[in-house]
């Protein structure tokens, strides 16, 4: 059997823009577009994130209108990177949009609250993974710092509620880290290659951060504790 993909058509038939977006794929998801594109073998339902959008942030648009940004903090110990993450969340719509990011190995506390604050979108909580003197650095620092409450099946109701979002858009070029890590998660595989439902560990630095930045809307027990005299929104 033979089949075609848009390299067998007249290329000035594709817009310039297709073209754009199937090089991107081919550059940043090559699993996708070995799929998508070239018409290989592959499982669309092993992607974790088909939710997934490229945007180009704008600070002078619609950003500037954006309120209730939304921050997480994932610490790294070696070998494993920090990844802080911001994000503006529009209820109305159910779309999550991803602001900035820092990314980076070996961080010391004040490292780290250099990397957030240069970074961040501006001043407010910020929800971490748990670690009390890492956090109490940071909030003496100057930082805003609270813990994750987490809780059991945290990491899988966190991502089914990311999953559940209507759009996640990502400007590579601004949070190249999420893109890569949003994009390429896969649902693990049984040692027959089908695919699980069970969510792989690892190189998920940014999505963990996501996690804890929108706690408050997937994870009861933040809701809870927000009610109780957390910061004001």
């Amino acid at each position: 059997a033979s089949h075609t993909s848009v390299y067998d058509l007249p290329p000035q038939i594709i817009p310039d823009e297709i073209w754009y977006e199937i090089n991107d794929m081919r550059v940043n998801r090559p699993k996708e577009f070995a799929h998508t594109i070239l018409g290989q073998p592959g499982d669309p339902d092993a992607v974790m994130f088909p939710n997934i959008y490229r945007y180009t942030y704008e600070p002078n648009g619609e950003h500037e209108y954006f309120d209730n940004i939304l921050r997480g903090l994932d610490f790294g110990f070696a070998p494993d990177p920090t990844a802080y993450t911001d994000w503006y969340y529009d209820k109305t719509h159910n779309d999550l949009y991803a602001l900035n990011e820092g990314y980076d190995y070996r961080l010391s506390a004040r490292q780290i609250y250099n990397m957030v604050t240069t970074k961040w979108h501006s001043y407010g909580p910020i929800t971490c993974d748990i670690d009390k003197r890492i956090i109490q650095e940071l909030n003496e620092a100057g930082l805003y710092c609270w813990e994750a409450k987490k809780g059991a099946n945290s990491r899988e109701l966190g991502i089914k509620w990311l999953q559940e979002c209507k759009h996640i858009f990502i400007d590579p070029i601004r949070c190249p880290n999420i893109w890569r890590e949003f994009t390429s998660a896969e649902y693990e595989r049984d040692k027959f290659g089908n695919v699980t439902t069970k969510i792989p560990d690892g190189n998920d630095h940014t999505i963990d951060s996501a996690r804890y930045a929108t706690e408050e809307y997937w994870n009861n027990l933040a809701t809870f504790r927000a009610s109780k005299g957390g910061p004001i929104k």
